[in-house]
């Protein structure tokens, strides 16, 4: 084979050699250009379409206090109310004295206590029941007199324009576990109203709280009214049951005496005890034996005062002077009948002082709407321009 000048054989090129002899081509790659927002010709958009903007921020500026002069203005009454103290509920202790099995004189005490109280309290200030209630008898007749409509929907009126304006915060303060303070505020439009109603509304929650809670003391004292007349039936009916056996025994025991021909007592008899009498008598031989545990027999008595005591007990009308606590529980009875709660000195919970309005209307934020307003339309009016502008450069 022909060799070239270079050294190689002709037709053939040795490959380690060509890789060393041929130039390396790099290619470089441009990387695609950031999207930028271009701020100078972004204001010279906004300030081309300013007329545009100026004129949608005045026209939000003017609806917006027009809105504001329209809307109705909001007054608020607001009150602090606080647990009950034990003077306020005192006239629900209830004191009386009870004796039990073992004749000790104990004092049984009804005392429930102030927070328990307004707890109740708090519970009827947030029904809707006693709201609506409330609402018929005393804000009705003012809305009707204003209004003088014949459609008008009391309970709808009701619902927006006074059960969702009451607003009662009872959170238990720092450290507490129960409440024992709470605000409550009245929102309306009826600014020389507002106060009057609030204070009325606390104060008629208060007396339907302390008659509910009255009636449940009266009940419990009804309870025990019943109880001791029911021990005095059975006292008095056992102590009945108990003379008419007496007459049965006195009559079984007369008959004896006559047959016997005992007409009056014998000392000898009467005064010996009967296990003495026992073993005397079989000393004797006369062989009466008497039982141990028994006293001596009613005929021993004779028939004399057999008879006059038989009579006596026929002619008794009641027992009651002859049953062992009848008295004492009679005097329980007089007692609980006598027990009266001035109702009037009862209260549920604690006013810190009468219901304040406050000095301006809580709605509308008249300034806010006005500011929101206006900023706003400044962002539509310049949205608009950048829309109008993207449009163009689209078509």
């Amino acid at each position: 084979m022909s060799k070239n000048s270079d050294g190689h054989e002709g037709g053939k090129v040795v490959e380690g050699e060509a890789s060393a002899t041929q130039p390396q081509v790099f290619i470089a790659y441009q990387a695609p250009e950031e999207d930028e927002i271009d701020l100078v010709q972004l204001g010279k958009i906004l300030w081309a379409g300013k007329k545009i903007i100026i004129g949608l921020f005045f026209a939000g500026l003017i609806l917006a206090i027009v809105v504001a002069l329209a809307l109705p203005r909001i007054y608020r009454a607001k009150v602090d109310l606080f647990a009950p103290t034990m003077k306020d509920v005192a006239p629900l202790a209830i004191v009386y004295p009870e004796t039990r099995e073992d004749q000790k004189v104990i004092a049984e005490i009804y005392t429930p206590a102030p927070e328990e109280i307004y707890q109740r309290f708090l519970a009827n200030l947030n029904r809707q029941g006693l709201r609506y209630r409330y609402y018929k008898q005393f804000v009705l007749p003012v809305i009707r007199a204003k209004r003088q409509q014949d459609d008008f929907d009391e309970y709808s009126h009701f619902v927006n324009f006074f059960d969702r304006r009451i607003t009662v915060n009872d959170r238990p303060r720092r450290g507490e576990k129960t409440v024992t303070a709470a605000t409550v505020t009245l929102d309306g439009t009826e600014q020389s109203q507002l106060a009057a109603w609030l204070d009325n509304y606390i104060s008629f929650i208060d007396r339907y709280t302390v008659r509910n809670l009255v009636s449940d003391v009266q009940a419990l004292l009804d309870q025990r009214i019943r109880q001791v007349r029911t021990e005095l039936k059975s006292l008095r009916q056992v102590a009945d049951k108990e003379r008419l056996d007496r007459i049965v025994q006195l009559q079984d025991a007369l008959v004896i005496a006559k047959r016997l021909g005992i007409e009056k007592p014998s000392g000898s008899i009467l005064s010996v005890n009967p296990i003495k009498r026992q073993m005397q008598d079989q000393e004797k031989g006369r062989g009466l034996v008497f039982d141990n545990t028994q006293e001596v027999p009613l005929y021993f008595r004779g028939y004399t005062a057999l008879e006059g005591e038989l009579e006596q007990l026929k002619r008794r009308k009641d027992d009651d002077a002859f049953i062992y606590g009848l008295r004492e529980l009679e005097g329980k009875l007089a007692m609980l009948k006598n027990i009266q709660i001035p109702i009037d000195n009862l209260h549920s919970t604690r006013v810190d002082q009468s219901a304040r309005l406050e000095d301006y209307p809580v709605k509308p934020r008249r300034k806010l709407i006005v500011a929101l307003s206006g900023i706003l339309s400044f962002f539509l009016g310049a949205i608009v321009v950048l829309a109008k502008s993207a449009l163009k450069k689209i078509t």
